[in-house]
C-alpha cells in the first residue's frame, strides 16, 4: 500500500513540477515579449520613424505659413490623410512623403499614384461629411521631404493643388 501511495505521490509531484515549469516558461516568454515591446516603444519615442518625423516637420513648416491644424492622421474606411489643415477659409488635405534619398521622391517610386489620390479624395469626403463641412472649399496638397542621414534639417517642397481631377475621374 505504501508503495502504491508513493508512486502516485511521485507521479503527481512530477506533473505539478512540469506544469509549474511550463507556466514559468510561458510567463518568462510573456515578460520577455513585454520587455521587447517596452524597449521598442522607448526607442520609437526617442527616435521616431522617418514618416512621423516628416509629418511633424511638414506640420511645423505649414504652421509657419499661419495654417491651423484640424486633424492629424485622419483615418476612414478608404485610407488615411496625414494632415488636415485650414488655410484661411480653405480646408487643405495634405499628404506627406518623406524619403532619405532624392530619387525615391520622383517618378514611379514616389508612391503618389492615381489609386492613392482616389483614396485620399474619398477619405477627405468622409472627413467633410463627418464634421459637416460639405459646403467648404477644399484643396489637396503634397509635401515632399528629403531627409538624408547626413543632414539635421530636411529639405521640404510644398506642392499646392497636387491632384489632377481630370485623371482621377475620367469621363
Amino acid at each position: 500500500m505504501k508503495k502504491l501511495f508513493w508512486s502516485f505521490f511521485v507521479r503527481g509531484y512530477r506533473k505539478i513540477k512540469c506544469a509549474i515549469r511550463r507556466k514559468f516558461t510561458s510567463l518568462r516568454r510573456f515578460y520577455a515579449l513585454r520587455k521587447d515591446e517596452y524597449l521598442h516603444s522607448i526607442r520609437t519615442f526617442i527616435h521616431p520613424p522617418l514618416g512621423q518625423r516628416g509629418e511633424r516637420a511638414a506640420e511645423r513648416f505649414l504652421k509657419k505659413q499661419h495654417w491651423t491644424v484640424l486633424a492629424r492622421n485622419f483615418a476612414a474606411a478608404h485610407g488615411e490623410i496625414d494632415l488636415v489643415m485650414k488655410d484661411g477659409r480653405t480646408v487643405v488635405f495634405v499628404e506627406v512623403k518623406t524619403r532619405k534619398q532624392a530619387h525615391f521622391l520622383q517618378g514611379k517610386y514616389s508612391r503618389f499614384d492615381l489609386k492613392k489620390q482616389r483614396h485620399i479624395y474619398y477619405t477627405s469626403q468622409t472627413f467633410l461629411k463627418r464634421f459637416r463641412l460639405r459646403g467648404v472649399s477644399c484643396r489637396y496638397d503634397l509635401v515632399t521631404i528629403l531627409w538624408p542621414d547626413t543632414r539635421k534639417k530636411p529639405v521640404i517642397h510644398h506642392y499646392r493643388n497636387a491632384f489632377l481631377f481630370e485623371k482621377l475621374f475620367p469621363k
